[in-house]
């Protein structure tokens, strides 16, 4: 339906009012239209003479809430201000006819490409026509045009007829599948894009085939794309080869709806079986059926990892639980792996406004979902991670609205050190509410609320404006540390202090009394407390590599060496035999010497680690041992490394339990130290 108004906003805010249901409040329509309140109230204004030239009702105001237009409002405007086009409209441009100059210039050069690419070859005058514009214009845009093509692997030729695309089939749909959404909603602003009756019986037929129901949106795209395909198909451009083939994970229904669907077009070619079935693929379904030729075994095992890491990340427990949320992640996730495996991006126009007003929520998805991809070895952008935040979005509304004091926990190398230490926390501090680890790069991109105190492991942190209480703690916290934890809670009222087993206090305090007389009642309980809140420990462990075996390697070294020289010693059986690359080795280094000695552990440990994705090739570990001890640039000294190399943040916890067990042990540790030859480390460490 072509608009029969000019001004460029009236035309955006009509569209606006048009599209929904519910007053629009003053502060949403700036932020939409790109406009200040003032120019907003003048265009209300502006349009409302229109709409009265037309004897429409203006523009409603309802108090306390914002603007909108009556259902017989929107009735009379869309009868006299648009008229119905043809079926198909979406594969034939070429009829059609808007003003241009009202798209931004990226807009404009991405119209005429995707003109050019669907009905070859155009004319200067088409051109023209199109577009509502001069010459001297459209000679002017093909210009920009052959610059803004240059990063796309076709071009614009000119041929006796007219402008011509050249490159190969599938570059060319890929390129319009990229850009496809955006072509839409550009069109929309001119045009009422409605499904033919061939579409329309397609999809039902597609949805019955598959037992799959599409959201409206994808209804809508898939719809909007079929009628485009078709006439791909009519006007001969066809597939000789497709790269997207995975036929393995395709069911046997969508096969056969996709042949069929092909059948009734004339064509019988692999290539365009296989591309057709990625492409339906790649829209969202509100349900769907998973039969054993899919990829549902994948994607559940992903959403089951992601959900697991946005748990243990954010703190929400509870979310582990909700099946619902398993559900409809892996539902939606489905989609999103074929549009993956397919190279074709997605753009979410709501990235931008969520990244704003969800900031915590996107980046708690975003380190959740960065943490687990390499499941799909796939990377994730920005746009995919907006909509997977809704469904964690969505089932914490779902759940509660309270809002307790929040702790923090961040890390400089985000590796299981930091993990271990939360775990501990949780473990120890069930009723506070703690968020992490995240690297402090993390931490700046987002805007918590009601945070109370930030726990580090790195010294060489700094947030400037920041008033958040920061306390520096090891990654492997010792009896007098988990007491200034304890401490630091409880001035921050984060803690309570009626949270700890008052029954078993009250049952040790009438214990007490049978032998001895208690002059300070109430200190003795505060005592008690704070003791069983440092003394819980971990469950015993009998030897190092009693849970896996990550350990690889013992090293016993007489010689001298420099904190530097001594870790690179210390990986050498690590990379000789190919468990990490030299580059894991080189980011320790690094991290050290930006963060300090925060892989220092206990005394004289150093706990060297990265990052997995910074070189680790399979899960493994190594102890070495120095008859001299060698100093770090602090001046701490150091006479043992465990040199980690973590494949993910779960599967080495077991062995830094087991080490932190026997670290906290001076007996262990004066044993350690004491011992001068491998043979004799190497009994001591396995016993």
């Amino acid at each position: 339906m072509s608009k029969q108004y000019s001004d460029k906003n009236i035309n955006k805010l009509i569209n606006l009012l048009l599209k929904t249901d519910f007053p629009i409040p003053i502060q949403v329509l700036c932020d939409e239209l790109g406009l200040s309140r003032r120019s907003i109230f003048y265009l209300i204004k502006k349009t409302n003479i229109f709409l009265l030239k037309k004897n429409i009702s203006p523009i409603i105001n309802i108090n306390g809430s914002g603007y909108k237009l009556t259902d017989k409002n929107k009735k009379e405007l869309l009868n006299i201000t648009q008229k119905r086009i043809s079926k198909n409209i979406i594969a034939h441009p070429e009829l059609y006819s808007f003003d241009f100059k009202s798209l931004t210039s990226e807009d404009r050069l991405i119209f005429i490409n995707y003109l050019i690419i669907t009905s070859p070859p155009i004319s200067i005058n088409t051109l023209i026509k199109v577009t509502k514009t001069s010459r001297n214009t459209i000679l002017n845009e093909l210009k920009q045009l052959n610059s803004f093509n240059k990063k796309n692997n076709f071009y614009i030729k000119i041929s006796p007829k007219g402008r011509i695309p050249i490159g190969d089939e599938e570059v060319l749909r890929q390129w319009v599948i990229d850009n496809f959404s955006k072509i839409i909603k550009l069109l929309e602003n001119f045009y009422m894009i409605e499904h033919d009756d061939i579409t329309i019986k397609v999809l039902s037929e597609y949805e019955t085939a598959t037992k799959s129901i599409l959201t409206d949106d994808s209804r809508h795209l898939i719809g909007v794309f079929l009628s485009w395909y078709r006439k791909r198909l009519q006007t001969k451009n066809f597939l000789t080869s497709y790269k997207g083939s995975i036929n393995k994970y395709f069911s046997s229904d969508l096969l056969n709806w996709t042949k069929t669907f092909l059948l009734s077009c004339q064509v019988t070619i692999s290539s365009e079986v296989s591309y057709l079935a990625n492409i339906m693929c790649i829209n969202a379904p509100s349900s769907i059926k998973h039969n054993k030729n899919n990829i549902h075994a994948i994607i559940v095992h992903f959403a089951s990892c992601l959900i697991k890491q946005f748990v243990q990340t954010s703190g929400y427990l509870y979310l582990i639980q909700n099946k619902s949320l398993l559900s409809n992640l892996t539902t939606h996730l489905i989609s999103v792996y074929f549009r993956l495996k397919n190279n074709i991006s997605y753009c979410n126009p709501l990235l931008k406004n969520f990244k704003t007003e969800h900031k915590d929520l996107f980046y708690l998805t975003k380190s959740a979902v960065k943490s687990q991809e390499h499941l799909l070895n796939a990377i994730i952008s920005d746009d995919e991670i907006c909509l997977i935040a809704t469904y964690f979005g969505a089932s914490l509304k779902s759940i509660s609205q309270q809002s307790p004091k929040k702790v923090i926990v961040l890390c400089s190398s985000g590796v299981g050190t930091s993990k271990f230490l939360l775990l501990q926390l949780r473990k120890r501090y069930t009723k506070v509410h703690f968020i992490g680890p995240l690297s402090t790069s993390s931490y700046l991109n987002t805007s918590f609320s009601n945070i109370s105190l930030i726990l580090t492991t790195s010294k060489n942190i700094s947030f400037p404006g920041n008033s958040t209480p920061i306390l520096l703690i090891s990654a492997f916290p010792s009896k007098y540390e988990w007491l200034i934890i304890h401490n630091k809670l409880l001035e921050l009222n984060i803690l309570n202090s009626n949270d700890y087993s008052p029954n078993n206090i009250e049952n040790i305090i009438s214990i007490i009394e049978n032998y001895a007389r208690i002059e300070d009642l109430e200190g003795l309980k505060v005592s008690l407390k704070t003791y069983f809140n440092t003394e819980k420990l971990l469950p015993s462990i009998n030897n190092i590599n009693s849970f896996d075996s990550t350990l690889k390697y013992i090293k016993f070294s007489s010689l001298k060496y420099t904190w530097k020289e001594a870790v690179k010693l210390s990986f050498d059986d690590l990379l000789k035999n190919n468990f990490v690359e030299k580059k894991y080795v080189n980011s320790i280094l690094n991290l050290i010497e930006q963060h300090g000695d925060y892989m220092v552990i206990g005394k004289n440990f150093l706990l060297a680690h990265a990052k997995p994705s910074d070189g680790v090739k399979i899960k493994s570990a190594s102890i070495t041992l120095f008859k001299y001890p060698f100093y770090m640039d602090s001046g701490k000294s150091i006479q043992c490394i465990i040199s980690l190399a973590p494949i993910d943040k779960d599967s080495h916890i077991s062995f830094l339990a087991a080490l932190l067990e026997k670290i906290n042990n001076p007996q262990w540790c004066a044993e350690l130290f004491s011992i001068t030859s491998q043979e004799t480390l190497k009994k001591f460490l396995m016993h």
